[in-house]
């Protein structure tokens, strides 16, 4: 590990293996759906951005009927459901975390919506690092449901699961 990275994984409160696995995983998954057209379109020439919401709509009744037969996907949805990731917001003074409205539905195009929250939470910095109303075990917890929502959602596309595994 260099030296910069050992500087900052110092105050690091979760597992790094795990952090490593969940952003690599997260990234090539994004380049999938990058490859396989998932992607806000237009006429005109503008940065790409990944179109979650449209995948998620597309595996909608795979997911559902995968999550039906697999109680531990079952298990991974309803902690995100009930215990949705905090969003990092500006409160006029300073950062802080904001509770996030439980009960969300147990969609795949909601949990691809939190799952990148938890993407941002981490890679962006304000997810691991011991804070005053910080929870490693939580943070943990999101990051190991989020990945066995990942592949669950990989499984209900075999090309995008391709692409995801295909190193060119």
């Amino acid at each position: 590990m260099r030296k910069l990275s050992k500087e900052a994984a110092g105050n690091l409160h979760v597992d790094l293996e795990l952090s490593r696995d969940f952003l690599i995983s997260f990234s090539r998954f994004e380049y999938a759906l990058k490859e396989k057209l998932y992607v806000h379109k237009g006429d005109a020439v503008k940065p790409l951005k990944v179109n979650y919401s449209k995948f998620g709509a597309d595996i909608r009744d795979r997911f559902k009927e995968k999550m039906t037969g697999d109680p531990t996907l079952k298990k991974a949805v309803e902690y995100f459901c009930s215990e949705p990731p905090k969003e990092q917001i500006w409160d006029g003074e300073k950062p802080r975390w904001s509770e996030q409205e439980t009960g969300v539905e147990a969609t795949s195009d909601n949990m691809i919506q939190l799952i990148y929250r938890v993407r941002n939470n981490l890679f962006h910095g304000g997810k691991g690092w011991l804070h005053p109303e910080g929870n490693n075990e939580r943070d943990k917890l999101l990051m190991e449901y989020a990945l066995e929502i990942l592949e669950a959602m990989l499984d209900c596309d075999e090309a995008l699961k391709h692409e995801f595994s295909s190193y060119q």
